[in-house]
């Protein structure tokens, strides 16, 4: 089993939201300890009027009052990222200075995000400086109009998550055995007490077939790092900034119930944030998170793509295939050409690639310059114009 985050237009009006919006109230919680597998009896079963449910905009000022709110993602909809954004563009124009927590961009990249927000860097600099596409790699235009948003706002964005190297390693060994440059990011402590979220998470990973790379108890505990490590540094910045307010925006499984980030920034805050969530794949039980949010589904336009397939070797991009209709074999690229750079941007690896082209549609005309060998042995560096398809 591998190891993952489990759960997992540049401006949108509230009322463009195809949503409708529930009230999930603790009030109907039953008085007895709730089995998180078991669904509520009848009599406690809340009934919903769905032709009078509010819309988003109906209950922004109901957040105004909460110094900290989460809003979920499963990562890859659309419309959950624009939930988002109109939850941040609403709490953005109140006189509390506000600030953005993300689960996507992890803390030792901190500081490539303050360059760009400071206009020191543009995207494709932050993607690379980020090493986005090796950390998270989920389709970057999901995430750039919040970043947009923040940086012609002045609002900080904060890395909340941990180093990659260090859940990597505690999925195979015990935390003590740690060496001391990963140690260092580990949080200061993982409450284990939430007996409901272990059962949760138990089920996850049984609907797991492979269990022989990964025993419960490490796959408990990255689940637990996670958690513990975003609300610490969430928890850090709300102390030292103790007038501003902040929006956090994670998987929704970290959200959920309170159980991930909300109730361990709780214990180390004391503040009771107000959790969102846009949509919901699993029981639909008291207690899940203040407000559920069921959007309509968008998607992404189509990307630009190049049509080929690249190798990495030896620290170069070589040309190994392409697709059907390629446009890049149409205008003049051949296997084992080595590629150099795109749009006069120098290109390495693969992401330096994905970099490049992340907001090129399909239609966009790119200067590609490679290296081919001749016959002879000469080599030569060779620019071509590639309509993306």
């Amino acid at each position: 089993m591998s190891i993952h985050s489990l759960y997992g237009a540049a401006t949108l009006r509230s009322e463009c939201l195809l949503l409708v919006l529930v009230l999930i109230s603790s009030a109907v919680a039953a008085t007895e300890p709730r089995d998180a597998s078991a669904p509520p009896s009848v009599a406690q079963t809340p009934a919903v009027p769905l032709t009078d449910l509010p819309r988003l905009a109906q209950i922004q000022t109901q957040l105004e009052g909460r110094r900290v709110v989460f809003v979920g993602e499963f990562h890859s909809r659309l419309q959950d990222h624009r939930i988002q954004l109109e939850v941040i563009r609403h709490l953005a124009a109140q006189a509390q200075p506000l600030a953005i927590g993300v689960e996507w961009f992890q803390q030792p990249f901190q500081g490539a995000i303050d360059r760009y927000l400071e206009g020191a860097i543009d995207v494709r600099a932050l993607l690379q400086a980020s090493e986005y596409y090796n950390r998270w790699g989920y389709d970057f235009r999901l995430y750039a109009p919040i970043l947009r948003f923040a940086r012609t706002h002045g609002i900080p964005v904060i890395a909340l998550n941990l180093p990659t190297e260090l859940t990597r390693a505690a999925a195979r060994q015990d935390l003590g055995a740690l060496p001391p440059a990963l140690r260092k990011w580990l949080p200061d402590q993982l409450d284990r007490t939430d007996a409901d979220y272990r059962h949760r998470l138990k089920r996850i990973y049984r609907s797991h077939g492979d269990h022989d790379k990964l025993d419960f108890e490490h796959f408990y505990t990255v689940q637990l790092l996670w958690d513990e490590g975003m609300a610490q540094c969430a928890a850090h910045y709300l102390d030292m900034h103790p007038n501003s307010r902040m929006v956090i925006l994670a998987g929704s499984g970290h959200l959920a119930y309170g159980s991930g980030i909300p109730n361990r920034l709780r214990r180390r805050t004391g503040i009771d944030g107000a959790i969102l969530l846009p949509g919901w794949e699993g029981p639909l039980q008291a207690g899940l998170a203040d407000y559920l949010l069921l959007p309509a589904a968008r998607h992404l336009p189509k990307p630009g793509r190049l049509g080929l397939a690249l190798l990495a070797k030896a620290g170069h991009l070589i040309v190994h295939s392409f697709t059907d209709n390629s446009s890049a074999q149409a205008a003049g690229l051949k296997t084992d050409d080595v590629l150099l750079a795109i749009n006069d941007q120098p290109v390495k690896t693969i992401n330096d690639v994905r970099a490049a082209l992340w907001d090129h549609p399909p239609g966009d005309v790119m200067q590609v310059r490679v290296r081919r060998t001749a016959r002879s042995g000469e080599e030569r560096p060779i620019t071509f114009e590639i309509t993306l398809h």
